[in-house]
């Protein structure tokens, strides 16, 4: 008697072996993701030291150009952070934060978006700008820069906030 079905000899990979190939797989998935995530957060908080570096060489330019800093805390309280009093512009005015002030002079920003661009321009006769920094088109994603208007506060909602969306 012979064999009525001839079946080639085909070799498939049985069930548990794509199991096992699938479970190495997820295991150095799960090894690589705390890794990506470190090398993420080392890139954030370089690239938010690189802002303050910025805002400090900045800061420094205009003290080489005019002899002094751009916006001068008259608060008696001397050691307070930068922003925490509010002045009146030197014109009389309005009062500002002082980094929204700051942020405009070192951006010479005294278009329609400054906070005041009469303060801006007694401040920064000469027009020139010590600070640029890419604006940040929505405050909804992770970035750093300023929302164009050109301020630093406390309220990242505010137009013209410079701040730092990085979450560590």
């Amino acid at each position: 008697m012979t064999h009525l079905s001839h079946r080639p000899a085909c070799r498939a990979f049985t069930l548990i072996e794509l199991l096992v190939v699938i479970a190495v797989i997820a295991v150095l998935a799960g090894l690589a993701f705390p890794v990506f995530n470190s090398v993420q957060n080392s890139a954030k908080k370089t690239q938010a030291k690189n802002g303050l570096v910025q805002v400090v060489t900045a800061v420094n330019a205009f003290y080489t150009e005019y002899g002094k800093y751009p916006v001068s805390i008259t608060d008696a309280t001397k050691d307070a952070y930068f922003g925490a009093v509010t002045e009146t512009a030197p014109n009389g005015s309005a009062s500002y934060s002082n980094n929204d002030v700051l942020i405009d002079v070192l951006r010479n920003n005294s278009g329609a978006g400054s906070s005041n661009p009469a303060t801006v321009t007694s401040l920064n006769p000469r027009g020139i700008a010590y600070l640029d920094v890419r604006a940040v088109g929505s405050n909804a994603k992770p970035a750093s820069g300023v929302i164009p208007n050109g301020a630093i506060v406390a309220s990242p909602l505010k137009a013209g906030v410079w701040y730092d969306l990085i979450k560590f």
